[in-house]
Parts: C-alpha cells; sequence; structure tokens
C-alpha cells in the first residue's frame, strides 16, 4: 500500500489531536511545556523580583546568555519550573485540552519577549506560564478558576512568601499578558498541529500503521473470497 511521506493528511492530524486531547496529562506532555517555557526566558538565581513586570521594553544593547535546555534551580524553596507546572496543572485540575493548548500563547509571548529579556528573576519563567495558563483556561473553558483560585493554586506551589502573588498580582500578570500577544487569543487547529508535532507525530504513525493493516486485512479477505476452490 502506497503512503504519503509529505505533509501528513489533514484527517490523520485531526484525528491524533483529538487522540492526543482525550489523553490523561502524562509527564511527557508536562517536560515539553516546561522546555518551551523555560526557552522563553533565561532566569537569574541571583536575583529575586517576585514582583517585577512581564515586558519586552527592555534594552537590547546587553547580550542574552544562550540558552542551553536547562535553568537553574537553585532556587531555595521555589519548586523546579517542571515541578511547578505538574502540581499547577493538578491543583486547578486542568483538562488536557487547555494545558497543550498553552503552547500557542507562549510561542506568540517567544516571539515578542525573546530580542529583549536578557535576564529575569527566579520565578519569571513560572510567572509566564501562569498568566498563559489563565488566558488559555478563560478562553477556552466557559467556567474557569477565578484569579482567587488561581492566587491560591500559584501560593501553593511557589513555597517561599516571597514568591506569593496578590490578587492584584495575578490580574496585572494577566493584563501584561494580554497586551503583549495583542489582544490575539484565537487558537487554531493548524497552531496546534504545527506547535504539538513532536506529540502527534507517534499518535499519527501509531493510526496510520492500524488504518494500514485494516486495508491489508480487508483486501486480503476480498482475494480469499474471489478464490475459486480447486476442482
Amino acid at each position: 500500500m502506497a503512503h504519503n511521506l509529505g505533509r501528513p493528511k489533514h484527517g490523520l492530524n485531526a484525528a491524533a489531536l483529538w487522540r492526543l486531547v482525550c489523553q490523561p496529562i502524562c509527564p511527557e506532555m508536562v517536560t515539553y511545556i516546561s522546555d518551551f517555557t523555560a526557552g522563553i526566558v533565561w532566569c537569574n538565581p541571583n536575583l529575586n523580583f517576585p514582583h517585577t513586570e512581564i515586558s519586552s521594553e527592555q534594552s537590547s544593547t546587553k547580550t542574552r546568555p544562550p540558552y542551553n535546555g536547562t535553568i537553574s534551580h537553585n532556587y531555595n524553596s521555589l519548586p523546579t519550573l517542571h515541578e511547578f507546572i505538574a502540581r499547577l496543572i493538578r491543583d486547578a485540575k486542568v483538562p488536557t485540552a487547555t494545558f497543550i493548548s498553552t503552547v500557542v500563547y507562549l510561542t506568540r509571548l517567544k516571539a515578542c519577549i525573546f530580542p529583549f529579556v536578557f535576564h529575569e528573576g527566579r520565578c519569571t519563567a513560572h510567572r509566564i506560564f501562569l498568566s498563559v495558563l489563565i488566558l488559555t483556561s478563560k478562553y477556552l473553558n466557559d467556567q474557569s478558576p477565578s484569579n482567587k483560585n488561581w492566587a491560591q493554586y500559584w501560593n501553593a506551589g511557589a513555597g517561599n512568601e516571597s514568591f506569593w502573588l496578590s490578587l492584584r498580582d495575578i490580574a496585572r500578570l494577566e493584563m501584561q499578558t494580554l497586551d503583549l500577544l495583542g489582544w490575539n487569543l484565537r487558537i487554531t487547529e493548524e497552531d496546534l498541529y504545527v506547535l504539538l508535532e513532536p506529540c502527534l507525530k507517534p499518535i499519527r504513525h501509531y493510526l496510520d500503521w492500524n488504518i494500514s493493516e485494516m486495508v491489508s486485512g480487508r483486501e486480503g479477505g476480498v482475494k480469499a473470497k474471489g478464490t475459486s476452490p480447486s476442482t
């Protein structure tokens, strides 16, 4: 059976995305999103500015250190970004569709923040993910946790009180992120196909293999029925 080795068929991508959305959030998903978030800014472990703003209006004359795929975890009581995200989505009971859709807003933020932010405080990446998750949850769900709930989830996961956020802080983060996104909250299936390709590819291969097996089995059955017994 011939296979198209070019761009995956839309129907197969849609089926893979639907299968991904129907799965519970797994550690691999958390790792993918946390690594993506960590790549947006370089967090300086020697800085402790829990209430600094998320802004692209920073001097671009200084050189941003290259991101090496890791983020310093010497944050005293502040959990790692991966640990924080895992606890946040558990406490807030975040649906899989909402969680994986955060990658769309994270990508847009990276495009406007990356050229300018050269260092940030310890919990900047944590706050970026929180604000993105809040916006994604409110955009995709009719019933989303209130900002009071989000503040409780953050403070429970942040550890040290120096990193706690008030309701005013949550609202400010939300508005800052909206401004950076240009109030563009639209999420399309094409966005998800591209940005979640590492997650969709193995599912698509699995589905394609099953389809091939089914087709081969049907073709074999038809040939067997069309064969007359020898006399």
